[in-house]
């Protein structure tokens, strides 16, 4: 007599799983990467070698590549509280474009000349418009309960194309020579960098928000349940 397999949820997980699961995860994305690029008639270690040398070669290669994380790095946090609930929030990029979209007008006509209060109007026009715009796929999630990996994918594009219409059209700066950017921010308007790198005080928010959701997830009633 045949008997049914199921699957049962670990109730403890070891320390030795929770380590391990991220670099499983590296080397799986990396071993499905290489047979794309095999497919294509590109040597993966040829690629993956550029890659790497590119990113870490160097000092410039490598603050550059923290320079690009931040933003990643907080955007992950964000969507994390959407996946503990089992929504699955697919439009971190579009929130992320219409969070710089609220920075850049907050820049633009509620400038003020003190960095720490311009810090938090920047932070403040950024979390609402990111939250208002996630927010849409969560109404017509609770409404009509409509799939929220489809409306969060689609808002992406929907959030690329407003930004690109200001940024081609009525605040692109005719000073860039024909490039499709908008003026500099002042210098009280930019986040402090680190030495002589482009790196920026955004990777110690990065950390303190890491630190703060951990914090969260592991020791309030909040986030347990």
């Amino acid at each position: 007599m045949s008997r049914a397999i199921h699957f049962e949820k670990r109730n403890i997980q070891s320390v030795w799983w929770d380590v391990s699961i991220p670099f499983v995860s590296i080397f799986l994305a990396l071993l499905s990467g290489a047979a794309f690029l095999a497919v294509l008639g590109v040597s993966p270690i040829d690629a993956y070698t550029t890659m790497f040398q590119a990113s870490f070669g160097d000092s410039y290669g490598m603050s550059e590549t923290v320079v690009k994380a931040i933003p990643l790095m907080i955007a992950g946090l964000a969507v994390m509280f959407s996946f503990r609930m089992s929504i699955w929030n697919i439009g971190a990029a579009g929130q992320i474009f219409i969070g710089a979209l609220a920075t850049t007008a907050a820049v633009r006509y509620t400038f003020v000349d003190n960095r720490f209060i311009m810090f938090w109007i920047m932070f403040a026009w950024a979390a609402v418009a990111g939250g208002l715009w996630a927010a849409m796929a969560g109404y017509l999630k609770a409404k009509w309960n409509v799939n929220e990996i489809i409306t969060t994918l689609m808002l992406n594009y929907i959030a690329i194309h407003v930004v690109d219409y200001f940024i081609y059209g009525p605040w692109k700066d005719p000073s860039n020579l024909g490039f499709p950017m908008t003026a500099a921010f002042p210098e009280i308007a930019r986040l402090p960098l680190l030495g002589t790198t482009r790196i920026h005080l955004g990777l110690f928010i990065a950390l303190v928000f890491s630190f703060l959701f951990w914090l969260i997830f592991r020791y309030s009633r909040w986030g347990y349940e």
